[in-house]
């Protein structure tokens, strides 16, 4: 049982052979297939960031708007930034996305925000070339965590995020 069929003619062929005897074609995963599953694999990403970077007021934006959420000139309370938690993960959800949202801390100014597929690649264009931060300021939280649950964890303190210095 050291054989394979080749899967071009159908012949038996060793099970290491990488070119086939008979019809002289070769055994490997064809190189468009290859191609076909990163194109699939990288519009999946990019359905994810977009999903979660998408500007403001698009189809795709899984945050909620601060300005939804708050009224222009009132005070953003404690309650309020409870319910944007709560909203932002319901969203999130609803987009497919398993991400867990809780806040902490006095007058629940801390937000931590908790998904598996968290990277260090999708936290940077999360944190540079998106709204998230700004959403969050926004709302009167004073520190964000991002966190995949297990061994990595980025925290952002929003006064110096935001600070006219640039946090310097």
């Amino acid at each position: 049982m050291n054989e394979k069929k080749c899967k071009h003619c159908a012949t038996m062929i060793p099970k290491d052979a990488k070119i086939c005897p008979n019809c002289r074609k070769r055994q490997g995963v064809s190189f468009w297939l290859i191609g076909v599953a990163i194109f699939f694999g990288l519009s999946i990403v990019g359905t994810i960031i977009s999903a979660i970077v998408g500007p403001a007021g698009s189809p795709g934006n899984t945050a909620p708007s601060s300005e939804n959420m708050k009224k222009e000139d009132a005070p953003v309370t404690a309650k309020a930034r409870e319910e944007f938690a709560s909203s932002y993960e319901q969203r999130m959800l609803s987009e497919g996305m398993d991400v867990h949202v809780r806040v902490s801390g006095n007058d629940k100014k801390t937000i931590q925000v908790k998904w598996v597929l968290l990277s260090r690649p999708l936290v940077y264009k999360l944190t540079r070339e998106g709204d998230m931060l700004e959403n969050f300021n926004s709302m009167g939280f004073t520190k964000v965590i991002l966190t995949d649950g297990y061994n990595s964890t980025w925290s952002y303190d929003l006064g110096k995020v935001f600070s006219k210095d640039g946090g310097k």
